[in-house]
């Protein structure tokens, strides 16, 4: 009867263990990118310039823009703002930016410019 008793637990605890370990694996998969664990971010970056009481000269803005690269994806970049804005890279480091250029009345008004957008990371 013994036997019996310690055969029956050791089916049962390694069923356990089965059923465990599979759920675990569809959990890791669900949170994996190309076979590489990864984690979502969404990110809202605000910039408000405030009213500029000397509008003799030019107000000029500039804003970096997330990379993507092997370690993160950036999706769904968007800019929101009344000014027009223009985007670039600098020739020398080839860090990407939005340039903004607010006319006079929109300087001396001041202006928010908004940026939203996705980063999937990558250990």
């Amino acid at each position: 009867m013994t036997r019996f008793r310690l055969a029956l637990s050791s089916i049962l605890v390694f069923a356990l263990i089965a059923v465990v370990a599979a759920y675990a694996g569809r959990r890791t998969t669900a949170e994996m990118t190309d076979g590489i664990p990864a984690r979502l971010f969404e990110f809202t970056y605000r910039v408000h310039v405030p009213a500029n009481a000397d509008s003799a000269g030019p107000t000029h803005l500039w804003i970096p823009l997330p990379p993507s690269d092997a370690y993160q994806d950036i999706r769904g970049l968007h800019i929101d703002s009344p000014v027009s804005y223009v985007q670039g890279r600098d020739p020398e480091c080839g860090n990407a930016f939005a340039a903004f250029a607010p006319t006079a009345q929109q300087s001396s008004a001041g202006f928010d410019a908004v940026l939203r957008f996705t980063a999937v990371r990558r250990a």
